[in-house]
């Protein structure tokens, strides 16, 4: 079976396989790129479809969206971010809300009762360990819970990656950083389980392979570990670039403003926050959607991120769209 793999980065991984399926139950090709519709429209032209008819796009998510329109006017921007998030977020907001109610209440069942109350208690962990960086240190940090998030969703990805493929990018030159890794990153990140501890120990093995652009054949296990740390430094060079990326930067910090509005508007610590939240239920609603997602597409990642990063998980919704590519193809 051949696969497209520019269609795949095009389209997303999922799309792509959906499209490749239904090809086998079609008369028409929807794995085509728009240039080989007009040629065939071109040279059919028998007026039966248009030269869009059935092909598969690339979804534009809604930071993509803004991020783009923001290029070109600033202001009609702000207008459609403004519009949009009181009509079409606002009924969100209110049909999450009800659902939300509905489940703490026990009449959709006893399991999603039950994971109500697991989102509640990660909601608090989350509050009590990572409120205050939330809200006072930059999303550029690691130290923001943003960073940490997107951080371990891009390296559960890139240590997917075969050793052997990095091994063969590194010695044919085709990975190079313009500027040093931050260690002191890698070590903060570590420490905090989104990355291998045990990686550290090759960082420096890892930029002399880079210089040489070659790893050095000591033996085949010390290899792979030198792509793991490599593996752990294209992470980190990545989420950075995510965190200053103009969608990032647009959308996600609208959302973070707000969030943290709501909770500076709590008195009495995380246990207060926890309840005015707990009231917000419209916002808990969207934020476990995203979760119970994330549980079902990626569980060994969620289970990393409800676990080992006290909850997590429940601040994806606000970066999911700067992210969505990895969580694809994971």
């Amino acid at each position: 079976m051949e696969f497209d793999g520019e269609l795949i980065s095009e389209l997303g991984a999922k799309k792509y396989l959906q499209g490749h399926k239904a090809q086998a139950f079609s008369s028409i090709k929807p794995l085509q790129r728009q240039e080989q519709i007009e040629q065939q429209w071109q040279a059919c032209n028998f007026g039966c479809h248009a030269p869009s008819y059935r092909v598969l796009r690339k979804n534009q998510t809604r930071s993509e969206f803004l991020a783009s329109l923001n290029k070109v006017s600033p202001v009609a921007a702000g207008l459609a971010a403004g519009v949009e998030h009181q009509t079409t977020h606002q009924l969100d907001v209110a049909g999450a809300g009800i659902k939300r109610t509905a489940e703490g209440l026990g009449v959709t069942g006893s399991e999603k009762f039950s994971q109500v109350g697991e989102e509640n208690i990660a909601v608090f962990n989350l509050v009590r360990v990572s409120a205050q960086s939330l809200l006072n240190v930059d999303i550029q940090m690691l130290e923001n819970p943003l960073f940490k998030l997107v951080l371990g969703i891009v390296y559960e990805y890139v240590k997917l990656i075969p050793e052997w493929v990095i091994i063969k990018a590194v010695n044919g030159g085709a990975l190079h950083f313009p500027d040093a890794i931050n260690k002191q990153l890698l070590a903060k990140a570590a420490s905090q389980g989104l990355i291998e501890a045990q990686m550290l120990k090759h960082i420096d093995a890892a930029y002399q392979a880079l210089e040489a652009k070659a790893i050095p054949a000591v033996s085949k296990q010390a290899g792979k570990e030198i792509a793991k740390a490599i593996a752990a430094m294209v992470a980190a060079k990545v989420a950075q670039k995510i965190m200053l990326s103009a969608a990032m930067d647009y959308a996600t910090k609208k959302r973070l403003a707000a969030l943290r509005k709501s909770f500076r508007s709590a008195k009495g610590g995380a246990a207060t926050t926890l309840v005015l939240l707990l009231k917000a239920n419209g916002l808990l609603g969207i934020s476990a959607r995203a979760s119970r997602e994330l549980q079902r597409d990626c569980p060994a990642l969620w289970r990393v991120l409800r676990y080992q990063c006290n909850g997590l998980d429940m601040l994806l919704f606000l970066v999911r769209d700067c992210v969505k590519e990895y969580l694809d193809r994971i």
